[in-house]
């Protein structure tokens, strides 16, 4: 098969499966596009229990969210906010030390890849510790919305993780 074809493939089975069940908070296939995170098919399932370093889902709310929608791709979608759910890895916990600086956003001194934040989006500075139930959500992409302009999240906001099935990259 062409890579053409693969991802043609991924697609209209992701398409699919969207068209079964569109409920979220359903197990089963879900097509990535946006390049926060590898674009591909993920295997979603409810949880609220996560481990740093996974891909989980999460439902932005107040100020986080009105950011998302203002700067992002986030349409309307399934969130108590009226937005979409937004992939993300959890980079950092309690208490882990998060620091933000113009070359990037660094957990407990380590650099997180391609962080640079974008100054017309006002990126946090300074330094937190992780207080229990925050968590740091951030992209895998240099312009991904994420922990870097919004702070740290309630862990309350992450409805499940995704597992990569057949993902780009």
């Amino acid at each position: 098969m062409t890579r053409g074809g693969l991802a043609f493939g991924v697609v209209l089975f992701g398409a699919l499966a969207l068209a079964v069940d569109v409920r979220f908070g359903v197990a089963g296939p879900r097509v990535n596009l946006s390049p926060s995170i590898p674009v591909g098919l993920y295997w979603f399932a409810p949880a609220t229990t996560f481990e740093k370093g996974e891909i989980v889902v999460a439902c932005f709310d107040g100020d986080a969210a009105r950011f998302m929608r203002r700067v992002s791709d986030l349409g309307d979608g399934t969130c108590p906010s009226g937005i979409e759910p937004a992939a993300k890895v959890v980079a950092a916990v309690s208490p882990d030390v998060v620091s933000f600086g113009r070359d990037g956003v660094r957990v407990n001194g380590a650099l997180w890849p391609m962080s640079r934040p974008i100054a017309r989006y006002g990126p946090q500075s300074g330094s937190i510790t992780l207080a229990p139930g925050k968590v740091l959500l951030m992209g895998l992409h240099p312009f991904s919305v994420d922990g870097r302009y919004i702070g740290d999240t309630p862990a309350r906001a992450i409805v499940g993780t995704w597992s990569p099935l057949l993902t780009k990259g």
